[in-house]
C-alpha cells in the first residue's frame, strides 16, 4: 500500500466521524501528510491532536506557512493556546502574523469571547510594550462591548 492524500483524507473523515478512534486517526493522517511533504495538513492534525508547539515548530523548519494560512488553521481550530503560542512566536520573531490580524481574524469567525480572552491575557502578562501599543487601538474598540 502507498500512501496518498486520499488515504490521509479518509483517516481525517475517519476521526471527525469516530471521536474515540480520532487521536489514533489524526497521527496516522499526520504522518502520512509529513511523508507527502503536505504541509498545512499535518499541521491541522497536529493542532487537533493538542500539539500546538510542535506544530508552530513544524511550520516555521518546514512549511514556512504565510499569516493567512495561520488565520485558516485558527478559524479551522478555535482555541486559546493556539492563539497565545501564535502571539508568542511571532514575538520571538519565529513566524510572522501581526496582532492585529489575529485578533480580526478571531472577531471575524465569531470568537469574540476567544479574541477579547487573548487581549486580556497579553495585557495582564505583561507583553513588550511595542506590542501592547499596537493592540490598544484594539482593546479600546473592544471596551465598547464589554
Amino acid at each position: 500500500m502507498s500512501l496518498s492524500e486520499e488515504i490521509a483524507a479518509s483517516l481525517m473523515q475517519h476521526a471527525n466521524d469516530n471521536p474515540k478512534a480520532g487521536f489514533q486517526c489524526l497521527g496516522f493522517a499526520e504522518h502520512v501528510y509529513c511523508a507527502l511533504s503536505m504541509y498545512k495538513p499535518a499541521i491541522q492534525c497536529m493542532v487537533r491532536q493538542g500539539k500546538v508547539r510542535q506544530a508552530l515548530n513544524y511550520s516555521k523548519n518546514r512549511a514556512n506557512l504565510k499569516p493567512m494560512d495561520y488565520a485558516e488553521i485558527l478559524k479551522s481550530f478555535p482555541n486559546e493556546e493556539l492563539a497565545l503560542a501564535i502571539v508568542e512566536q511571532h514575538s520571538l520573531g519565529k513566524i510572522t502574523f501581526p496582532l492585529g490580524v489575529l485578533v480580526n481574524c478571531l472577531m471575524s469567525c465569531n470568537l469574540s469571547d476567544l479574541g477579547v480572552a487573548l487581549l486580556y491575557k497579553l495585557h495582564q502578562g505583561g507583553m513588550e510594550s511595542k506590542y501592547l501599543l499596537f493592540l490598544c487601538p484594539l482593546m479600546n474598540r473592544m471596551q465598547l462591548f464589554i
